[in-house]
């Protein structure tokens, strides 16, 4: 809850007042967005299917298709990991996020006369981008691997 209200005042902020509309911002936005659908999507479906549910085979389904989120290994006749393809693509675009922050700052610091024009909004939006499409390959690559792997194991055809 402290994870949801926190990161929303933040885009809030971002949002309704222009001052604070910043190059170094747009990495925070990047980092608030990340945290805020972790605390919305990724931790309670990862508690969700730690704890067995699902228990309807169809909700399951949708689950595993439609949320890459995995279902108990009797439901789907596989062996599925603990570990939630979403949930990892969410947690790395948040650690990525930190990143950028971490090196924008680190930037700023090292680099305080050209830091302006160097860190322009349009490459602070390219590195965003690159955090995200990152995470994405990263949990997308996750259920590939698994198909994979399930189909020269023979598990499914």
């Amino acid at each position: 809850m402290v994870s949801f209200f926190g990161n929303l005042l933040v885009l809030i902020a971002f949002v309704r007042f222009r001052r604070v509309r910043s190059v170094t911002n747009y990495y925070v936005i990047s980092l608030a967005v990340a945290d805020l659908l972790v605390a919305m999507v990724g931790i309670p479906s990862a508690l969700a299917t730690s704890v067995g549910l699902p228990r309807h085979f169809r909700l399951c389904l949708f689950m595993n298709s439609i949320l890459m989120l995995p279902c108990t290994a009797d439901q789907l006749s596989l062996a599925i990991p603990s570990s939630s393809p979403i949930l990892m693509l969410l947690c790395t675009g948040s650690i990525l996020s930190l990143v950028a922050v971490t090196v924008d700052r680190f930037w700023a610091v090292v680099r305080p006369l050209t830091y302006a024009v160097d860190m322009t909004s349009r490459r602070a939006q390219i590195i965003i981008a690159c955090c995200w499409t990152t995470a994405t390959v990263i949990g997308l690559s996750h259920i590939t691997l698994l198909t994979l792997a399930n189909i020269f194991t023979g598990r499914r055809k």
